[in-house]
């Protein structure tokens, strides 16, 4: 097959130079799963060139007849998904019909103009779509918080591309995976493994309320554009902390056999982080003097912020 195989563990071997990207056996085992998963996929057919040594031989109908094969053909595309219909063959003796289009009289050269053309010009899905797509409770209180009115991110979460929605400032994806680390504390347990989004998104819609009334002046972002924001609370930098901050704040005060939180304790917390005037959120410094946090983005700073946060309760 005109591919370039390299691991020897996998289902597909090289024959001759071939054109395309190493196959990754993650991808094959993955489709494997799905097969299994689904005994009537839906699946596009792969795509093959016969190198001139398959003869299809007509019958009475001209439309109809016998293929004679004599050697392999080659995978123009579709080597992942091969390679999950072998694995599934190997390891669970499962045989499926595989659909295909194969192609006669192409050289290698317009393989691998085909192969290009199909792969070079394919755009990946954002994680966004994957998100919504695989259905987690997690991404179903994400989609809540974005559409839902009364919810303080009310369109400023995209799900594919920030040009989605005017004035939006956070992905899908990254508020996904601030409602998982939200409710990682062990005392979410029950309501997690219901997948009560429900009570979920009402937790966190109080919770975020009252980050917004405890910091106004850093709040004010939420009507401004990225490149003009003047704190990190809306960076996704900010939103991180304050979802790691929640298993500190919410989790001892949320009581599983009621789904009620404390949110006298939890106002207290808040008010006292915000009154202590330690928390420096702001993006930049001024007169020469570096914020706390200037130049500290992304999710791998969110950390350091929620360490302050944590010194600070600790003082309270």
């Amino acid at each position: 097959v005109a591919r370039g195989l390299l691991d020897s563990k996998l289902p597909l071997k090289q024959v001759g130079n071939g054109y395309q990207r190493p196959g990754k056996l993650a991808r094959m085992k993955k489709f494997a799963a799905y097969l299994e998963a689904n005994p009537l996929p839906i699946l596009p057919p792969v795509l093959l060139s016969t190198r001139n040594k398959w003869r299809f031989i007509p019958r009475e109908n001209k439309n109809f007849g016998d293929l004679h094969i004599e050697t392999p053909a080659a995978i123009i595309d579709g080597q992942h998904r091969i390679g999950g219909f072998i694995i599934l063959h190997e390891s669970e003796g499962v045989d499926r019909s595989i659909d295909f289009l194969a192609y006669d009289g192409l050289d290698k050269g317009e393989e691998a103009i085909v192969f290009l053309t199909i792969n070079g010009n394919a755009k990946g899905i954002s994680k966004g779509i994957t998100k919504i797509i695989e259905g987690n409770w997690s991404t179903t209180v994400a989609e809540k918080l974005s559409i839902k009115p009364d919810s303080p991110f009310y369109q400023k979460i995209f799900i594919s591309a920030a040009s989605e929605i005017d004035g939006s400032l956070l992905s899908l994806d990254a508020i996904d995976t601030a409602v998982k680390t939200s409710f990682s504390h062990g005392s979410f347990t029950q309501i997690v493994e219901n997948e009560d989004t429900e009570t979920m998104y009402s937790i966190l819609v109080k919770y975020w309320k009252l980050i917004s009334e405890n910091f106004p002046e850093e709040w004010e972002d939420i009507n401004e554009d990225k490149n003009n924001q003047t704190y990190k609370l809306l960076e996704w930098t900010g939103v991180f902390a304050w979802s790691l901050t929640a298993t500190d704040i919410l989790g001892p005060n949320f009581d599983p056999n009621t789904n009620l939180i404390d949110w006298g304790a939890v106002q207290e917390l808040i008010e006292g982080i915000a009154n202590s005037g330690d928390l420096d959120l702001r993006k930049r410094g001024d007169r020469g003097v570096r914020a706390d946090f200037e130049g500290m983005t992304g999710k791998s700073h969110g950390p350091t912020i929620h360490r302050k946060i944590q010194q600070i309760m600790a003082q309270l």
